[in-house]
């Protein structure tokens, strides 16, 4: 609806405790003439009827599902914090707007991120490079330092204080002027004590009055302690974990599902999964797919190509598997050594007048050489294919990867950084390319029964879109936490001799999707094999992404491929190993790790 000049922004404040947060976002609102509060929405008995300081309480708080107000925003004033949130996902299912309030007097970084539905309180301040979920209550005089994460519906009370880089989980409760020290992680539903000043980790759901225990902070031991020292491993710690939205953020969107016995077949949640996916990656259209190989494999099927595909074999199989499904000869160019990407150099050596495309790979996130790549397929007029399943969230030239070439395909796999469980995404900006993707994944049929060329069924379930949906809310935070991490095991593990790194190119931004060492045997003393078994001994689970490559297995034996000379990929292959990493992971895990690594390096010299 278009506003007539100076007509005020009607607003509704769920919540009409007026000695309670109500009062504080009242008086905060008279510091904003552009907005007309007319109303309350409050369960309390004695409240109906009535007004707050001459404002009418409208209804009840149970009632936002069906009430009809007309009115431009709500903001929601209740302290619970579960309570707070399920009120938001009921009020965005019905389109209505939800307002961020930042009290005037709070200073806010210009680099930080503010979820919708927050509230900033008086003199708070927010630094550089946080980022806030929705419905957060950050209030009066709490400092938030730099590159901490705060989830969704998290309540920061009054003078609390986080150091930098410190992650605070969904519906957590951080105390009147609690402190919280670098690097510190709060569970999910945590609550944090008034006074209290956290010096480790706090597990999800738990209760914290005080920590006495000393703080160790991030500076470098290593060399400060013996090589037998063991400082353990606590548990055993495999190479990821799938890091997942809080199951109150799911249940409603769950039960929507069940109640609509619609269970599949592209219906709400895998619609709104692909609005979104558009927007987030500035893209004209998005698919969604029960898996990356199934995206790939249709990808390649709706493009009509032919003959020979030039791609890596320093990938995963699936990469591979989808161009012999498609009764193509894949064709194996070297990668850089540096970046661990394909290299455009010894593709363009590879193209014949059988090659129709190209079919590069974001490795480990890492994006691909895509300017080098885009010019040699038009030079040569062939398709370019993307398959980006580590690489959603990754950043290539300030803009996010989804957009190039022909098509890219994502994978939302239980290992990737954002997860659906299983499920898979192509995206696209030739919407004819994705009307065919489209008539594909429904086995080849459009509107009637008669399938206009062989698909397949690419249906994602309503349940995997749903998780997908808010595990992306998260994307942002999880691919800075993972950058953290990235960049502690580099701090920390260059000074070992014999370790090597992937290259993330210049304006370029990696998911890190894994964290790859190269570990050179004669500088470190031993081989990436006998690495990872001492390794295992310690508890710790490496991979040895990707080993080994896709000319080198026994499934590709036997089939139509063209390989030649590999010798980066192949070392590459026989000397890599991928450390743990994933998004919910600890500094104190990761610092374990790193010696382990240290120790092991020690006592080969001892």
């Amino acid at each position: 609806m278009n506003k007539i000049k100076g007509e005020k922004k009607k607003i509704v404040i769920i919540g009409a405790r007026y000695d309670g947060h109500a009062g504080v976002i009242l008086d905060t609102l008279n510091n904003f003439p552009e907005y007309e509060v007319i109303g309350f929405l409050d369960n309390t008995p004695e409240l109906q009827h009535t007004q707050v300081l001459g404002i009418p309480v409208i209804g009840s708080t149970n009632s936002i599902a069906t009430i009809e107000i007309p009115t431009d925003y709500f903001h929601i004033a209740i302290g619970d914090n579960v309570a707070r949130h399920k009120i938001f996902n009921t009020l965005k299912q019905r389109g209505f707007k939800v307002a961020t309030l930042i009290h005037p007097t709070a200073v806010i970084s210009e680099r930080s991120q503010i979820g919708e539905g927050c509230f900033i309180g008086a003199r708070a301040v927010i630094n550089n490079g946080v980022s806030i979920g929705s419905t957060c209550i950050i209030n009066s005089g709490a400092i938030i330092e730099h590159n901490t994460l705060i989830g969704n519906s998290v309540h920061m009370a009054p003078g609390t204080k986080t150091a930098g880089r410190v992650r605070v989980d969904d519906f957590a409760f951080v105390g009147i002027g609690a402190t919280v020290l670098p690097d510190i992680r709060i569970g999910s539903g945590a609550m944090i004590g008034a006074g209290a000043t956290v010096v480790k980790d706090v597990s999800p759901k738990t209760t914290i009055i005080d920590y006495e225990t000393a703080y160790r902070p991030n500076k470098n031991i290593y060399t400060e302690l013996e090589p037998d020292v063991d400082i353990g491993i606590t548990g055993k710690v495999y190479v990821t974990q799938p890091t997942l939205p809080d199951y109150p953020l799911l249940d409603l969107k769950f039960r929507d599902i069940a109640e609509s016995l619609q269970l599949s077949n592209f219906a709400k949640y895998s619609n709104e999964l692909e609005h979104i996916i558009e927007e987030k990656l500035s893209v004209k259209k998005a698919h969604t797919l029960p898996n990356c190989t199934t995206a790939l494999m249709l990808a390649i099927k709706a493009l009509g190509l032919t003959g020979e595909v030039i791609l890596p074999s320093f990938t995963f199989c699936s990469t591979g598997h989808a161009v012999l499904w498609n009764d193509l000869i894949p064709v194996f160019a070297d990668i850089n050594p540096l970046t661990f990407n394909i290299d455009p150099d010894d593709v363009e050596r590879k193209i014949t007048e059988k090659t129709s495309a190209i079919l590069a790979v974001h490795v480990f996130g890492n994006p691909a050489d895509i300017d080098k790549l885009h010019l040699i397929a038009q030079k040569h007029r062939l398709r370019l294919l993307f398959d980006s399943a580590h690489a959603l969230g990754s950043i290539y030239h300030n803009k996010p990867i989804g957009s190039f070439g022909d098509a890219e395909c994502f994978s939302l796999s239980w290992t990737k950084v954002v997860t659906s469980a299983e499920g898979g995404i192509i995206t696209s900006n030739n919407e004819e390319f994705m009307q065919m993707v489209n008539l594909g994944r429904n086995y080849g049929a459009g509107s009637d029964y008669d399938c206009k060329y062989i698909g397949l069924n690419g249906k994602m379930s309503e349940f995997h879109a749903a998780i997908a949906i808010e595990s992306l809310s998260m994307l942002n935070k999880f691919v800075m936490k993972r950058n953290e991490l990235a960049a502690f095991y580099k701090k920390r593990l260059m000074e070992i001799p014999g370790i090597d790194f992937q290259v993330i190119s210049d304006n370029c931004v990696s998911t890190f999707k894994d964290f790859a060492i190269v570990v050179e045997r004669e500088v470190f003393g031993m081989g990436r094999d006998e690495l990872v078994e001492c390794l295992n001994k310690e508890g710790i689970y490496p991979k040895k992404y990707f080993h080994p490559p896709l000319h080198k297995m026994a499934a590709y034996k036997n089939t139509r491929h063209k390989a030649g000379n590999l010798k980066h990929t192949e070392h590459l292959a026989n000397n890599i190993v991928c450390l743990p990493i994933y998004s919910h992971m600890n500094i104190d895990t990761l610092e374990k790790i790193c010696f382990a690594i240290f120790r092991i390096h020690s006592l080969i010299y001892s």
